[in-house]
């Protein structure tokens, strides 16, 4: 049995509700549950930096054949990284991630089970995969499986920013990153009929030992420290004002995350 779970973040709400039992449903089935399951949330899946998470209790091991996830499932679950394929200031980050605290992501082999041949899905040492979102695997809706124990994974989508394209960025292009997401956001707020979550700025992650820095100039000059987990966090309206021309960081940030208003 498959069920899907909204996140229970600060951003979101938890809406558990069952998707589907027994056998697999044809692909439409599928995705017309994960919709109407969408739609009785309350409050959206996109809120916050957390796009959708799905608990799969149905990634199967290899020799489970009847508790195998169809590959729609995870499609419905993924497909928000579509929203913004393309886009230059934007990125869908996929994880897929076990509840056990003694599994490491490189542990798990995540194998979809094609007509034309296995497609290994590898994922990488922080959780991060490239799941194929294809339309002919849609329509196909072939077996995905594990190595892991029943119900033990968690498939999740973010919403992250571009990653700058040198250790010094001017302001201007973290400003353009998070002015696209918001209106990403408050296209996504208009569809649902609610208001926008305030971006406030933005969220540097590094290595939680490397000691990094970002240093703030223009006018003056200022330097910022990661704290014990390796983030800095720069705030629009303190920041990255006029009076900053750029910034340079010590190293290359690991990720970039809008920093939504509490």
């Amino acid at each position: 049995m498959w069920f899907f779970s909204q996140a229970l973040s600060r951003h979101c709400v938890a809406a558990p509700a069952r998707l589907c039992g027994g056998r697999s449903r044809p692909a439409r089935g599928v995705l017309r549950y994960a919709a109407r399951m969408a739609r009785t949330a309350r409050r959206p899946a996109w809120i916050g930096i957390l796009l959708t998470v799905l608990a799969v209790a149905g990634i199967a091991r290899a020799a489970d054949d009847a508790a195998s996830t169809p590959y729609a499932v995870l499609h419905a679950a993924l497909s928000p990284a579509l929203e913004v394929e393309g886009d230059p200031h934007l990125r869908a980050v996929q994880k897929i991630e076990s509840k056990l605290a003694n599994v490491a992501p490189r542990d798990i082999e995540v194998t979809i089970d094609a007509r034309g041949g296995p497609i290994r899905v590898p994922v990488a040492a922080d959780g991060r995969v490239a799941f194929p979102l294809r339309d002919d695997l849609l329509a196909e809706n072939p077996p995905v499986r594990s190595n892991q124990p029943r119900g033990s994974l968690t498939v999740s989508v973010t919403l992250a920013l571009a990653s700058p394209r040198s250790t010094r960025v001017p302001v201007g292009e973290f400003s353009a990153a998070l002015d696209a997401a918001d209106a990403w956001l408050s296209r996504k707020a208009a569809a649902e009929g609610v208001a926008p979550p305030v971006v406030r700025g933005l969220e540097l992650r590094f290595p939680p030992a490397a000691g990094a820095s970002a240093t703030l100039r223009g006018r003056s000059e200022r330097l910022l420290l990661a704290d014990g987990d390796g983030r800095i966090v720069l705030v629009r309206e303190r920041d990255l004002v006029d009076g900053t021309r750029e910034v340079e960081l010590s190293q290359p940030p690991l990720e970039v995350v809008p920093w939504l208003a509490r």
